[in-house]
């Protein structure tokens, strides 16, 4: 199954251009979130031309475990495999996505318009910027998706023998918030995309197009984080780079996951609590059309930023664990155990040194020399060990003289 092709560098470059990409993309996102959400605080305007974009959300997942994959941060065969599994369920989210856009732009710019009515005729006449740009950002990560997957599938086997795919065994009480923290935060994520995957239906179905989701991809920074906080979790990948990098990210989600909630809360707050006539436009539209997704997103909003809360904290308190766990040494090449998958040996040495024109070299066999795992019983000593033994004359087997009794 393995062959040239499987252990090139090229799958693992392709594979990291793809995420370094999709990583700028959704930063780019998410900064002009930010920016279209305080014309929306002062009353300017709200922006309903993010109401399918959550739905790219896996993309993000993907990239961002697909980082850690590149790097050999936790890669193993079990997160390898999660990572191309990952980026098949962003291909087909990405795909509807931008099927979404497209549609969209389609009947705005291009076909009948009449046949766009609330919230969708409104991102049409006064969102069309956002719009075109929003149909070229989902083309765009439409086909990274798809490079994505060949990248990391052609990556597979390279990656899945960076490492051991046994979690740490040192549980502590910051390690199990960590992880409470971190798989509450995925769960809500995937309730807020499931419900978004609800609202696209129905716009796409011809029915009403939901302006609700215009303050949600505030949130992207933290999905980023509880990906790598997850790993954090299980010791994949764990060093002082990625300690730090969680807290960081987990930091800014915080003051992130409050701008978003404090976003939601005020139209709550003006929809159930205050007067109604303080509201306008898409708003309005969000607290007399769209009650029960306006809900659902302020329960959830608010549940992550208690989670934006909880999670940096209790990274904080495991980043000395988590930074001594591991080495943040870039590995260049696979590890050197032996794992049943991939060429065999023999295999591979035929390959390097033909036997007609190159001597078969010990060096050959190193990658695929036992792994070290520092335990007395690894394999890297029991060989030097075996090898001493087999080649001591004293320890020798008696051998039998021809034409006698005797052994000698």
């Amino acid at each position: 199954m393995d062959s040239a092709l499987f252990r090139s560098p090229i799958s693992r470059l392709i594979a990291g251009a793809v995420d370094v990409m999709s990583t700028i993309l959704f930063m780019a996102v998410w900064v002009a979130t930010l920016v279209t959400s305080g014309f929306s605080l002062t009353g300017t305007q709200t922006f309903a031309g993010w109401t399918y974009f959550p739905m790219f959300w896996p993309h993000l997942i993907a990239a961002t475990l697909g980082v850690l994959m590149i790097l050999r941060y936790g890669a193993n065969f079990a997160t390898a495999s999660l990572t191309v599994l990952l980026w098949m369920v962003a291909l087909v989210a990405d795909a509807y996505g931008a099927v979404a856009y497209w549609r969209l732009f389609w009947l705005c710019d291009i076909g009948n318009k009449s046949q766009l009515t609330g919230v969708a005729r409104g991102i049409c006449d006064s969102e069309n910027a956002l719009l075109i740009c929003m149909m070229v950002v989902g083309t765009v990560l439409l086909a990274l998706s798809v490079c994505g997957i060949g990248g990391h599938g052609f990556d597979l086997f390279q990656a899945g023998r960076s490492g051991s795919a046994s979690p740490g065994r040192t549980i502590s009480a910051p390690l199990l918030w960590v992880g409470l923290a971190n798989m509450f935060t995925l769960l809500a994520f995937s309730g807020l995309w499931l419900a978004n995957w609800i609202s696209t239906s129905t716009s796409v179905g011809g029915g009403q197009t939901y302006a609700v989701w215009t303050y949600a991809n505030i949130f992207l920074i933290q999905l980023s984080a509880s990906v790598l906080g997850s790993m954090m979790f299980v010791r994949y990948g764990a060093n002082w780079v990625t300690a730090a990098v969680s807290i960081v990210l987990w930091s800014t989600s915080f003051f992130a996951a409050l701008y978003g909630t404090a976003l939601y809360w005020r139209i709550g707050w003006f929809c159930k609590v205050a007067s109604v006539s303080s509201l306008s436009g898409n708003q309005l539209t969000i607290c007399t059309q769209e009650t029960s997704y306006l809900i659902a997103l302020w329960v959830l909003a608010s549940i992550l930023w208690i989670l934006s809360i909880i999670a940096p904290i209790a990274h904080a308190y495991d980043f000395f664990a988590a930074g001594r766990h591991g080495s943040v040494r870039v590995k260049l090449g696979a590890s050197r155990r032996s794992d049943n998958h991939g060429v065999t040996p023999h295999e591979d040495l035929e390959m390097q040194n033909p036997p007609e024109t190159e001597a078969k070299t010990p060096q050959n066999i190193d990658q695929y020399a036992p792994y070290n795992d520092g335990s007395v019983l690894s394999g890297a000593r029991i060989v030097p060990l075996y090898q001493a033994v087999n080649q001591s004359p004293y320890l020798q087997p008696p051998h039998a003289v021809i034409g006698t009794n005797k052994f000698v």
